[in-house]
């Protein structure tokens, strides 16, 4: 029988819910019977999804779920439920669809408020014990829900099928390039991640039209990724992504999935444009994957970013 009046982490086998084990709010896994007892004591549902290696997921960790106000509020009005996306990928392209619907954007953690039935009804990423960032006190996030919730009773928000579009590769090329930013490369004017599918998209149109204009917008783009502080001039590998628009300032988690998504974007275009930094490249990223990411024939997912809950001071 489940105490379901603490917190129940502490028999999860994913490392990133220990991770949480000792915090003061009643966590528990996602199951069929923690979901039927939200809805038969008609509780707003709360899920929290990250991963182990997360910075923000560490920040909002220790900054907002050790906070004795917000646990105690949790515990009162809600079924708090954690996940791990790495254990449970179905549920986190579930509730990343919904956010990047209803705000346009997502990211680690992943909270999501749902009505006593399981249906969302908002998502947010990272939120402040405190006023900060122009986000308001997760406190209030969840007073304003609670009140809402039960005054609304528990509108529900459908997340709707995209409808399927058919786009010729020159109107997505139209698409892409309006975003390109002409000083750094990439696309964009904040944070740069590594636009690897998109470059894939462009190698394959390039090489197909040899237009001249897009060589060079590519080229641009590859050669500031390598060149900056995106890849790790030391280790070999790619970070995360970089915080300011000319890719000096790395987020130094490393990604599993990056290194994997730009070794084959590195390889495409060593064949494609025919220069032989991208070999090098290439080089660096195995280099990496086998030095730092393999043990035992298997592979780490990520890299955490922090050490001692300092952001890159390993890296540093």
């Amino acid at each position: 029988m489940i105490d379901l009046h603490k917190n129940n982490l502490d028999k999860a086998i994913s490392p990133y819910l220990q991770q949480h084990k000792n915090n003061p709010i009643h966590w528990q896994e996602w199951n069929e019977k923690i979901l039927t007892y939200g809805r038969k004591e008609n509780k707003l549902i709360f899920v929290s999804i990250g991963y182990a290696t997360c910075h923000w997921c560490h920040v909002m960790a220790a900054e907002t779920f050790e906070n004795k106000e917000v646990a105690n509020f949790l515990n009162k009005y809600f079924v708090s439920i954690k996940v791990d996306r790495e254990q449970r990928p179905d549920i986190d392209q579930y509730f990343m669809t919904f956010i990047t619907r209803t705000t346009g954007q997502g990211g680690w953690p992943l909270n999501v408020f749902l009505t006593p039935n399981r249906k969302p009804i908002l998502a947010l990423t990272y939120a402040p014990v405190k006023p900060k960032y122009g986000i308001p006190a997760f406190i209030e996030i969840l007073k304003e829900i609670k009140n809402k919730g039960v005054a609304c009773r528990y509108e529900d928000v459908v997340l709707e099928k995209s409808k399927e579009n058919t786009f010729s590769d020159e109107h997505i090329l139209q698409i892409i390039t309006s975003y390109y930013d002409h000083d750094y490369g990439g696309f964009g004017h904040g944070q740069k991640f590594p636009p690897y599918n998109t470059l894939l998209f462009l190698l394959s149109y390039y090489e197909r039209m040899k237009t001249r204009n897009l060589r060079i917008l590519i080229k641009k783009t590859l050669d500031t990724m390598a060149r900056r502080g995106l890849h790790d001039h030391l280790q070999g590998g790619f970070f995360r992504y970089c915080v300011d628009r000319n890719w000096t300032t790395p987020h130094f988690e490393k990604m599993l999935y990056d290194q994997a998504m730009l070794l084959w974007v590195y390889s495409v275009a060593y064949k494609v444009l025919e220069k032989e930094k991208y070999k090098e490249i290439v080089e660096h990223i195995m280099n990496c994957l086998e030095e730092t990411f393999e043990e035992g024939g298997l592979f780490y997912s990520a890299h955490d970013a922090d050490t001692n809950h300092e952001e890159g001071a390993t890296y540093l």
